[in-house]
């Protein structure tokens, strides 16, 4: 996996009324790459692009298949890991973020079953209502596209598996992904409206025993950086 498209992004979307989208598993249905690609890379996505305003991830129906547990997950992908799983974690993410930075608009979008690649010409859904979702959440004024934390398919709000809105659930997925990658969620996430929890959570969801470190730091030590030199 490589991390070339998070540092352009965060380069290119320094902050502002951006809307961000992270979909970047399309045809990852199987195989070691699920949970690098489905979700630690929107995970380090979310962590380092800058202050975006609005977060569309891509989840879909078989979330609801998806076991709500980190243990034993394989994040580096050195096994072939779950996309049932890998979906549940992307949109609990989804309502984590919503929860913790009420100044983005944080939804997740399942876009069907459509004839991609992935989904083969088989698929009963229509590949056109497919992306109509993510841009609606991303650019509209729409009061329901100004909304947050939501489920959505074909612009209708569900009702997700139940774990995605356990808190308890989202801090323990949180945790589990800073121990993974060495980066806390809030690495450039000041917003006022958060109270200063930065602070807070860089402590919570730092690796272990590394709560006192610098973010910069944090980074430095990530093993998803391998190009950087580890270390305080």
């Amino acid at each position: 996996m490589t991390l070339q498209p998070i540092r352009s992004a965060q380069r290119h979307c320094p902050g502002g009324p951006v809307a961000l989208v992270d979909e970047p598993d399309a045809g990852v249905w199987s195989g070691p790459a699920v949970m690098p690609v489905n979700i630690v890379a929107p995970y380090l996505l979310t962590a380092l692009v800058r202050g975006p305003r609005r977060l569309v991830y891509l989840s879909s129906g078989s979330h609801f298949d998806g076991r709500p547990s980190t243990d034993g997950v394989d994040w580096r992908g050195t096994k072939p890991g779950s996309y049932a799983d890998s979906k549940l974690f992307v949109t609990t993410l989804t309502a984590a973020v919503a929860r913790l930075y009420p100044d983005v608009l944080s939804n997740a979008v399942d876009p069907g079953w459509v004839p991609t690649k992935m989904g083969g010409p088989g698929a009963p859904d229509d590949l056109q209502l497919g992306h109509q979702t993510q841009q609606w959440l991303a650019s509209s004024d729409d009061l329901q596209a100004l909304t947050t934390g939501g489920y959505w398919y074909h612009r209708e709000r569900q009702q997700p598996h139940p774990a995605v809105h356990d808190e308890a659930f989202q801090d323990r997925l949180l945790q589990a992904l800073a121990e993974e990658t060495g980066t806390a969620l809030d690495v450039w996430w000041q917003h006022p409206s958060t109270g200063g929890c930065g602070t807070r959570l860089l402590r919570q969801h730092a690796p272990r025993g590394q709560g006192h470190r610098s973010v910069p730091a944090l980074i430095r030590g990530c093993r998803w950086f391998p190009s950087t030199p580890c270390g305080p």
